[in-house]
C-alpha cells in the first residue's frame, strides 16, 4: 500500500512540469530560482551513452549543476569540461 502511494504521489509529481533542454557550458549549469515558488523534484535527463552524471546543489535562490565523469577504478569522479544538452524538470505541485 505504501509502495503505491509513492509510486502515484511521484508520478503526479513527475508530471507537473513540461522539460526544457537546457545547455551546461563546461560542464556547469546555474540557475536562479524563484524563492516563493516550493519545487518538490528536480529531474535531469540525459542520454546514457554520454557516460556522466549530474551533481546538483540546490538553495532557496539558485541551483547549480555540474556534471561529472564516474571512475570505475577507484578514484573520484571527475568534472567534464564539454558542452552538454540535457532535460530539466523543475516540478512542483
Amino acid at each position: 500500500m505504501l509502495r503505491e502511494v509513492s509510486e502515484l504521489l511521484l508520478h503526479l509529481i513527475r508530471q507537473s512540469a513540461d522539460p526544457l533542454t537546457m545547455t551546461a557550458q563546461e560542464g556547469f549549469y546555474q540557475q536562479s530560482l524563484n524563492p516563493s515558488v516550493p519545487y518538490q523534484l528536480v529531474q535531469i535527463t540525459i542520454p546514457i551513452e554520454m557516460n556522466v552524471f549530474p551533481e546538483i546543489s540546490v538553495g532557496k535562490h539558485r541551483m547549480a549543476i555540474r556534471f561529472l565523469s564516474p571512475d570505475f577504478h577507484g578514484a573520484r569522479p571527475t568534472p567534464i569540461r564539454k558542452t552538454i544538452k540535457f532535460d530539466l524538470n523543475l516540478c512542483k505541485i
